[in-house]
């Protein structure tokens, strides 16, 4: 069952059902790339279908190793409500829903959820002229509609699933999805990177790695205190465990781990656990009581051209899982003073490898003066959507992000109560919340960018909201 939310505007002519058909990946999409605001849009004709498809979309994608952090029975499920910020006004959004979240009570309740992330853009001055449409899966539905006529896409992520396996731009994002790659990439042009392991089998045959006592003398040469497990493709900080070397018991088992799942993963024909070891930076910089690892988003145009977009600096969960942003202004400032040149060259390095579209590097600063390049995302990123709310706000207003709530059964209930808290233009230092991602059920993540609140206690209060404690 295919279901309409009403968000100003006709929908383009084709409509489809959400029911699942036979999976494919063809190409999609012909012609060219444009960049609408900070979103890359393939093709040259046809209405726009905005969809979101993170690495996730890949054949294989992020994924988590430890008991306490299991993905959710929904997580690997593609899903759009956060390309609201990022939509051309007349395109339809294509939301995916689990199979059994498709019912008219559950997509009516997504779809006001959906409609209250709308009017905090529209409080803010963001008029999105758009559709939604929740489909069971996103992928089979973009290629139902691409076979019954022209379409342009408008994806998060330009995925070989999403636009053919031919496609230049999506087989660039592909390879750089792959942190390895990046990181040969820019180590062969002379740019600083963590020293890194990558899988060697003709070297160490038996595990395809050097033992743990090599790594260990590795990261103590370097002087380091920290190894880092990698999946090649991951996301968001999952796919990462970082082992003091000062453990032995605690390196031999996380590298007999890793081995093992990779192992595993090969015999059943699969790269998803394919990892690499990072020897961790030193000398690393504190910013707001977290590593100072600041995300660069920029685009880089059809033509090769570079834009850099912003600098944010990011937030984590136990030094290691990303939860959010924050904007500086000022050391925004100071860091593309600094840095600019360095960052120029990594843009033009991904660009000359037919990388396009929307583009997030994540760094780390060190105490040298120096920054050390980790990984690249070559999609929409977290911190992407602060750049369309920053346009619109005046110029030095503190912006942070959550990335991280997911909303209880009691707390999405709770959800209108938010609106109280929607910017307002006439108290323009008024602490507000702008809703970026709108969560389809309990459980689903909601992403908020808070205004004017440097002490968070907005963004506390709206936590308790959400996880159901405020009434």
């Amino acid at each position: 069952m295919g279901v309409q939310t009403t968000v100003p505007v006709e929908p383009p002519d084709r409509k489809i059902d959400g029911g699942s058909i036979e999976q494919k990946s063809i190409p999609l999409v012909n012609g060219g790339m444009e960049i609408i605001g900070a979103m890359h849009v393939f093709g040259d004709e046809g209405p726009v279908y905005v969809v979101a498809n993170t690495s996730a979309a890949l054949d294989q994608g992020a994924q988590t190793i430890w008991e306490d952090k299991k993905v959710g029975q929904y997580d690997a499920y593609d899903a759009g409500p956060q390309m609201l910020a990022f939509a051309p006004d007349g395109s339809m959004i294509l939301v995916q829903m689990p199979q059994d979240k498709l019912t008219e009570e559950d997509t009516e309740r997504a779809g006001r959820n959906f409609g209250l992330s709308v009017d905090s853009m529209r409080a803010l001055g963001v008029e999105k002229q758009v559709n939604v449409q929740f489909v069971a899966n996103m992928h089979d539905a973009i290629t139902e509609i691409a076979e019954a006529g022209p379409v342009r896409v408008a994806p998060m992520f330009p995925s070989v699933r999403t636009l053919g396996k031919e496609h230049e731009a999506a087989k660039a994002a592909a390879r750089f999805n792959n942190k390895p790659e990046f990181i040969r990439a820019l180590q062969e042009a002379g740019i600083r990177t963590p020293v890194t392991v990558f899988f060697d089998e003709e070297n160490y045959p038996e595990t395809g790695y050097p033992s743990p006592e090599a790594l260990v003398a590795l990261a103590q040469q370097s002087g380091s205190d920290a190894l880092f497990f990698k999946q090649d493709v991951s996301a968001a900080g999952f796919g990462v465990e970082r082992v003091p070397i000062a453990d032995m018991e605690k390196v031999e088992e996380a590298y007999t781990k890793w081995v093992t799942k990779m192992q595993e993963a090969r015999a059943n024909e699969s790269t998803e656990w394919d990892f690499h070891v990072q020897v961790g930076e030193v000398g690393i910089n504190m910013k707001n009581g977290d590593v100072e690892s600041p995300c660069i988003i920029g685009t880089i145009s059809e033509d090769g051209t570079v834009d850099i977009l912003q600098v944010a600096i990011q937030r984590f969960k136990n030094k290691v899982n990303h939860i959010g942003n924050v904007i500086d202004p000022e050391y925004e400032a100071a860091f593309l003073e600094e840095h600019g040149a360095e960052l120029e060259q990594v843009f033009r390095v991904l660009a000359a490898n037919g990388v396009r579209g929307h583009i997030g590097i994540d760094v780390i600063a060190l105490a040298s003066g120096d920054i050390s390049f980790i990984e690249v995302n070559p999609r929409l990123n977290g911190n992407s959507a602060l750049r369309v709310v920053r346009n619109h706000l005046p110029e030095g207003t503190p912006v942070v992000s959550n990335n991280s709530i997911k909303p209880t059964e009691t707390g999405i209930e709770n959800m209108e109560q938010l609106r109280q808290y929607f910017y307002d233009g006439e108290n323009p230092n008024r602490p507000a919340v702008v809703v970026t991602r709108a969560p389809r059920y309990a459980g689903d993540s909601i992403n908020l960018v808070f205004i004017n609140d440097p002490g968070q206690e907005l963004e506390r209060q709206i936590e308790q909201i959400l996880n159901g404690i405020a009434a």
